[in-house]
């Protein structure tokens, strides 16, 4: 498998657990937070303060500067909010290129347009397909301790959805593809 650069948008219990699992799998990772007190925890400890106490691995980087995250990025995943998505987004895509792929692991559906969320990265992308999602019934601190999981990853290209598997997969952390996005996105956005 290429090892790739990646910026991880979103240091929460899910953004937290996913970066460590594709460090895991040989991937250079950068963390970004847009709490700097989060972050310098992190950098601190490398501890997620709701989380088991087990450490980031040490080739994550952590920042809360969002040029340095996206800075030579060949894949963009994002675990922010749900409502703070857009808004992300839109401050991404004044910095760097979204040609890149792009991984949603948020659930939800947006209050405001009622669009799910690979839909609101696809509107601001200004329509590309490398979007792709990664969801599934996982627990963050269950991913991060090594215990069996199974996701789905779905996107509109399935170059993007092998990506997916590529990226995330191992033995104890199963990417399953599927081609229906509209349907495992609702589906996840119901899970919430």
């Amino acid at each position: 498998m290429k090892r790739r650069q990646i910026a991880y948008l979103g240091a929460g219990t899910w953004g937290f657990a996913l970066a460590s699992l594709l460090a895991q799998n040989g991937h250079s990772v950068i963390l970004w937070a847009r709490n700097p007190a989060l972050v310098s925890e992190l950098e601190r400890t490398r501890r997620h303060p709701k989380l088991s106490p087990i450490e980031l691995p040490a080739s994550v980087s952590i920042t809360s500067n969002l040029i340095a995250a996206l800075q030579g990025a060949e894949v963009i995943v994002e675990s922010v909010t749900s409502s703070g998505l857009r808004s992300v987004f839109q401050q991404v895509a004044k910095i760097a290129s979204l040609e890149v792929p792009i991984v949603v692991t948020s659930k939800g559906i947006e209050q405001k347009t009622s669009y799910l969320l690979p839909e609101v990265v696809k509107e601001i992308a200004q329509g590309t397909f490398k979007i792709g999602c990664l969801t599934g019934p996982s627990l963050a601190d269950e991913v991060l301790r090594g215990l069996p999981a199974s996701v789905v990853s779905t996107a509109y290209d399935m170059s993007v959805t092998t990506l997916i598997q590529e990226l995330f997969g191992t033995p104890r952390f199963r990417v399953y593809p599927n081609n229906d996005m509209n349907g495992v996105c609702f589906g996840g956005a119901m899970k919430n």
